[in-house]
């Protein structure tokens, strides 16, 4: 019984650090980030402006000098 009750906390525990919290996706520059945290929490009070953000990233070109 021991050993089951230990197997679903470290899965529950390891389904938890595997989501994008909030912060990751404000303070990342990876498009895809912010758009796996839109996509697994499309009602969090952030996501408009992390659509935004998105939206700037998405339309971003990055020249390369050399």
């Amino acid at each position: 019984m021991k050993k089951i009750v230990l197997l679903v906390m470290i899965a529950v525990s390891g389904m938890y650090y595997a989501q994008v919290s909030v912060f990751t996706a404000m303070n990342s520059n990876d498009p895809n980030v912010v758009q796996s945290f839109i996509t697994a929490n499309p009602k969090h009070p952030k996501v408009p402006e992390l659509k935004k953000k998105l939206q700037g990233m998405r339309y971003t070109v990055v020249s390369s000098s050399g």
